[in-house]
């Protein structure tokens, strides 16, 4: 894997990015996944749901950032 080097701004645009899709990714899949009663729709949803979140959790540490 190959190291980048950002500027300040460079990783502030790629931190606002990243939580801003993972946050918009996050509802779709929870939307496919739970409906309004929150009843289990689709148990294979669920295992992609808790796949992203696994990956999301690791790149938030490395970002240093929470995604909502």
């Amino acid at each position: 894997m190959k190291t980048i080097k950002l500027t300040k701004r460079q990783y502030e645009v790629l931190r606002l990015g990243f939580i801003q899709g993972a946050s918009s990714h996050l509802d779709i899949l929870n939307d496919e996944t739970w409906d309004v009663h929150e009843n289990l729709l689709c148990k294979q949803a669920l295992k992609r749901l808790n796949a992203y979140i696994r990956v999301i959790k690791k790149l938030e540490q490395k970002l240093n950032c929470i995604v909502p």
